[in-house]
């Protein structure tokens, strides 16, 4: 799901219009509309606005699936130190060691 359906939804579950959803976090109402039809995106600082009024998780603009995939990568990068560590336990892993193991 993209920022601007987030927004979509999120405004749409407090039960409220575009033009209240812009007045509660100070911008015009055709600025939630362009995110809302993915026009253009809020600014980080707005996004994190927009979480702090409506007390949101700090992930809540994160696509599950680029969440899934930044665990995944650290998964990866953690069992290739381990891998290395166990491969020469006499000797620090180098991080091209753990490049080439991941």
């Amino acid at each position: 799901m993209i920022i601007g359906e987030r927004i979509k939804l999120l405004r749409k579950a407090k039960k409220l219009t575009q033009t209240e959803l812009a007045k509660a976090i100070f911008v015009s109402y055709q600025l939630v509309s362009k995110w809302e039809r993915n026009l253009s995106e809020p600014t980080a600082e707005m996004m994190f606005t927009i979480i702090d009024k409506y007390q949101l998780p700090f992930d809540f603009f994160l696509d599950p699936v680029t969440q899934q995939t930044q665990y995944t990568a650290k998964e990866v990068i953690l069992n290739a130190f381990l891998e290395s560590m166990i491969a020469s336990y006499d000797k620090r892993p180098t991080i091209k060691k753990v490049a080439q193991v991941a």
